[in-house]
C-alpha cells in the first residue's frame, strides 16, 4: 500500500509541476466557457440544454484523455515504469496507481 501511495505522490508531483498540464487546463476552461456562452443564441437555457444535451461536457472528457495520453507517453519515453520496478515497487502497485490516477 505504501508503494502505491508513493507512486501516486510522484505522479501528482509530476502533474503539479507540469506547465503543459496547466496550459491545457486553462485552455479547457476557456473553451468550455465559450461553448456555453455561444450555444445560448439569446434563447432560454432550457432550450440550449434540450438542443445539446451534454455536448459541452464531451470536450472536457476529450481533454482529460489527451492529458492522460501525454503523461503516459512521457512516462513511456522516459522509461519511468522500468525505474519504478528497479527501485523495488511491484508491477501490480505501479499498474493500479497509474490506472487510479488515469481514471480520476
Amino acid at each position: 500500500m505504501t508503494d502505491m501511495k508513493n507512486i501516486i505522490k510522484s505522479i501528482l508531483y509530476e502533474m503539479w509541476h507540469s506547465k503543459l498540464f496547466f496550459r491545457l487546463y486553462i485552455l479547457m476552461v476557456i473553451v468550455m466557457a465559450l461553448v456555453g456562452v455561444l450555444n445560448l443564441d439569446g434563447g432560454p437555457v432550457s432550450l440550449a440544454l434540450a438542443e445539446n444535451p451534454g455536448m459541452s461536457y464531451e470536450f472536457g472528457i476529450f481533454i482529460a484523455a489527451l492529458v492522460c495520453g501525454i503523461i503516459c507517453g512521457e512516462d513511456y519515453r522516459d522509461k519511468v515504469a522500468n525505474y519504478e520496478v528497479l527501485s523495488g515497487h511491484s508491477r501490480e502497485s505501479i499498474f493500479f496507481a497509474r490506472s487510479l490516477l488515469a481514471s480520476l
